[in-house]
């Protein structure tokens, strides 16, 4: 099961070609994995930063752009969770031109849970383990 989100490649994204820069997708990652947070596991990720001092830094990140982002386009983000381990999790992210469904890029990364206070890895907690399963991801481990 996939959650799926909008985005706008924006004028400040973009190199002088209106292309944009491959450091934004990353970026682009990151704000459809916080929405996916927020709508899917139910808590927005600066409380769980803020509150619960649990983030999910990238520990590894495979990219394959396809086709480029260009100043202006809607783009369909699609983030599925992968994989379900102890302490990590695999991710994809598939993105799309909104108008003519050209793939853009296809980003797998993996993320460890990590204490925000000591900056430890640490156990995924039951209730957002939880949610990530129910997200359609195996368990392992």
């Amino acid at each position: 099961m996939a959650y799926r989100t909008e985005l706008t490649v924006r004028f400040g994204d973009c190199d002088k070609a209106g292309i944009a820069y491959y450091p934004v997708i990353f970026h682009y990652c990151h704000v459809a994995f916080e929405e996916f947070f927020e709508h899917c596991v139910g808590i927005a990720y600066p409380t769980l930063v803020n509150d619960r001092h649990l983030g999910f830094p990238m520990g590894h990140v495979d990219a394959t752009f396809e086709s480029p982002f260009q100043y202006g386009m809607k783009v369909t983000a699609r983030v599925e969770v992968l994989k379900v381990g102890t302490k990590s999790t695999r991710w994809r992210y598939a993105f799309f031109d909104r108008a003519s469904g050209t793939l853009l890029a296809r980003i797998v990364a993996d993320t460890v849970a990590v204490d925000m206070r000591s900056f430890t890895s640490t156990a995924i907690p039951d209730d957002v383990r939880s949610a990530f399963l129910r997200c359609g991801a195996p368990e392992t481990d």
